[in-house]
């Protein structure tokens, strides 16, 4: 009986150390260059698709999967939300809450980085924090001054005014203010990830005055769903052995 962690998450790192010991295989996609250890073996990289998700599932006899990607993981959710039903896998979404504005902010939220550029001023100056695989979808924000946040150093910046800033969010907003001022950012663009990791940021623009425009979170698949880390563990050792 193996219970298959997909991650790349805080939470699941957090509840891959609440199983150790148990027959639970974490997977992360790869994207991040160095991932911090989880608490259970891990393998890195995709499934090669639909038929290589059924055939991992099958070939290490999973008895069920624990799906803690990011919120933003949509076709990763959608398409093992999907399998388990089919190869009838029990499965069960562990996501984050969404953040909630608070009085004095200034938020939108639109569906994509294009709709984000119909909106914005001219010449504006953005702090991208939408994650380093989102520069290769940025040509709607190319008229204006674009500084994107990623973890990796993975090369220049495919725009031609501003660039990229390298290194993970800080918890401190005076921190995130002082980037955002030495930047002259006039607005910001952000998924709302949800939890503790990267919210400085939104402090930081509440402090500052500037606009934020949100992207909206991907539909949740139609399956079992929990905010609860005590839930999912319970759901993990009810099919791990």
């Amino acid at each position: 009986m193996t219970v298959l962690l997909l991650g790349g998450t805080g939470e699941a790192r957090a509840l891959s150390q609440r199983l150790t010991g148990l027959a639970v295989i974490a997977s992360l996609a790869g994207v991040t260059r160095k991932p911090k250890p989880y608490g259970v073996p891990t393998r890195i990289g995709g499934f090669g698709g639909a038929d290589g998700f059924r055939s991992f599932l099958k070939d290490e006899g999973v008895t069920a999967v624990i799906d803690a990607t990011h919120p933003y993981a949509a076709k990763m959710s959608q398409r093992a939300s999907a399998i388990c039903g089919e190869m009838a896998v029990p499965y069960l979404r562990l996501l984050r809450p969404a953040w909630q504005p608070q009085s004095g902010d200034q938020w939108q939220e639109v569906a994509t980085l294009a709709d984000a550029a119909a909106i914005l001023p001219t010449n504006s100056t953005i702090f991208l924090a939408t994650g380093g695989q989102s520069a290769d979808h940025t040509k709607a924000l190319h008229a204006h001054t674009i500084w994107l946040r990623r973890v990796d150093d993975t090369g220049p910046a495919p725009w031609p005014k501003g660039g990229v800033i390298v290194g993970l969010p800080s918890n401190d907003p005076q921190v995130e203010v002082a980037l955002l001022q030495r930047h002259g950012i006039t607005h910001m663009i952000a998924k709302n990830s949800g939890g503790p990791m990267g919210y400085a940021k939104l402090d930081a623009a509440r402090t500052l005055g500037l606009p934020v425009i949100l992207l909206s979170r991907p539909p949740v698949p139609d399956a079992p769903v929990t905010t609860s880390l005590d839930t999912a563990e319970s759901f993990v050792k009810a099919h791990a052995s």
